[in-house]
């Protein structure tokens, strides 16, 4: 087992100096980086510097001053910031769900409340006890408020906040030890047009509860939610090995590679159902790219000003955390996704006096110096990744983007934005265009029923998503579905 809980040392040709911020994680990041591998090396020099590595969530005018003068790589890309709103991220997802089913069928049922409220009561009461749903805050962190429930009455009980989203609970997980895991993987995404995505199946960790499953029960959360903080109170609970694993103890924490060597244990045929379950990744990973990278475009553009700039695209990159969930059929489903996945080295614990502690993780800085590693590789040494698999590039003209519902709105949005590409369209600009389209088409079009209906009455602008349901309406009101919709308004 120490053999996996360190880095793997694979030697290359390219050098990197890391320009890190002085988070103290970050900083034992970039010390770990230097200690195994002899080609890199930290900075707080500006000047020089291969890769700039920015700290937290937020980005400021001083950000923006940094992308335009840094000449290196840069581990924001600001439009990824929809992935920090839950909300906003499934009603995107809910969106390309409705138009392309079969390719975001990984995707649970979800819904955003309150907007989405009478249509999940609607759900639940219908299933009645068939489903279970998990609740989860728009902004929740390290598994907080998160909870499992059966009925509305129950959900009433503990709680409604704007912003939530209540997501469908899956009965029939594929269990690791008798107990639901899931796994942390990461895909990084290299610019925004075009954009390229990698996934790994490898460099990642799997997160195991600590109670044994019990299909139909989701009052446990020692049985039903992975997080650590979860799980840290149960007698029973172990993050790591010390040392040697004991192959009698149930860790909370695995390496991926451990964990598909364990999974395989009760699979039927091990060598094709695990190339099954990491071809699932590869075709969601491909496919959550394509439903988020316009929107991601328009956030992009606004604040950086990049105006399809080569040079300033490239240098941009950006790592996901990816939350994937297998069921017992080995199908693959994604719960979270994570803008800015956690690079601590460490494991939460709890002393003799029951205070949460941090103890140093060999899985971590495993993983997260070979995640750094592989970055660096196919960024600066512009190698092929060993652990990384490239799933998706938007400037393939056969990859199918250009058929793909979103980005034809896209198309629509920019050129209604007019010489320059910004977050939001305004009122007025989507009103000249129902005008427009009341004047091509035959069907009467009242400009206010439009506005109404999509709850824009009181807005000055529209976001990217919000554009598309105001589409959604237009389209209906002319009795077309929206992709016959900007099929007929494309060819005109």
């Amino acid at each position: 087992m120490n053999d996996l809980l360190i880095p793997t040392i694979d030697t290359h040709d390219h050098s990197c100096t890391i320009c890190i911020s002085k988070a103290e994680s970050e900083e034992n990041l970039g010390k770990m980086m230097e200690e195994y591998y002899d080609n890199y090396k930290t900075s707080q020099d500006f000047e020089g510097s291969d890769i700039l590595w920015l700290y937290g969530e937020e980005m400021g005018e001083y950000d923006r001053e940094m992308f335009h003068d840094f000449k290196g790589f840069i581990n924001k890309i600001y439009g990824t910031m929809i992935f920090k709103h839950k909300d906003l991220q499934y009603t995107v997802m809910n969106q390309c769900k409705k138009y392309h089913a079969d390719k975001y069928g990984f995707h649970p049922a979800s819904y955003t409340l309150m907007k989405e409220f009478d249509l999940m009561q609607e759900d639940i009461r219908a299933s009645g006890r068939a489903k279970s749903w998990i609740a989860k805050p728009s902004e929740g962190l390290e598994g907080s408020d998160i909870f499992c429930f059966d009925t509305f009455e129950e959900l009433m009980a503990r709680g409604v906040q704007d912003g939530m989203v209540a997501q469908q609970y899956i009965h029939n997980p594929l269990l690791l030890k008798g107990r639901k895991w899931d796994a942390r993987m990461y895909l990084i995404i290299h610019g925004v047009n075009p954009m390229r995505g990698y996934v790994t199946f490898d460099t990642g960790f799997a997160r195991v509860c600590t109670d044994e499953y019990e299909r139909g029960n989701v009052t446990n959360p020692h049985a039903t939610i992975t997080n650590g903080l979860r799980n840290i109170d149960h007698p029973n609970y172990v993050s790591e090995p010390e040392n040697e694993e004991d192959e009698d103890q149930v860790y909370h924490r695995y390496p991926l590679t451990r964990a598909w060597e364990l999974v395989s244990e009760n699979l039927d045929d091990p060598e094709a159902d695990l190339e099954k379950m990491k071809q699932g990744v590869k075709d969601l990973a491909n496919s959550l790219l394509r439903c988020y990278r316009s929107s991601i475009e328009a956030e992009q553009a606004d604040f950086m000003e990049m105006d399809g700039a080569r040079d300033k695209n490239d240098k941009l990159f950006n790592i996901l955390g990816l939350d994937v969930m297998f069921d017992a059929d080995l199908r693959p489903w994604l719960f979270e996704t994570n803008r800015n996945p956690g690079m601590s080295l460490t494991y939460p614990m709890l002393n003799e006096e029951g205070v949460v502690i941090q103890k140093n993780s060999k899985i971590a800085t495993g993983v997260k110096c070979n995640l750094i590693n592989e970055v660096a590789k196919i960024l600066i040494g512009k190698e092929d990744s060993k652990s990384f698999a490239k799933i998706y590039d938007s400037s393939d003209l056969e990859g199918g983007d250009a058929d793909f519902i979103y980005e034809k709105v896209f198309r629509l949005f920019k050129n209604l934005c007019g010489t320059k590409l910004t977050r939001t369209l305004s009122i007025h600009s989507f009103i000249s265009y129902i005008n427009q389209v009341a004047e091509d088409f035959t069907e009467d079009i009242h400009c206010d029923e439009v506005i109404n209906r999509v709850e824009l009455k009181s807005r000055e602008e529209l976001t990217l998503p919000e554009f598309f349901s105001g589409l959604e309406v237009l389209a209906e009101t002319v009795s077309m579905s929206l992709p016959t919709f900007l099929t007929r308004i494309e060819a005109e």
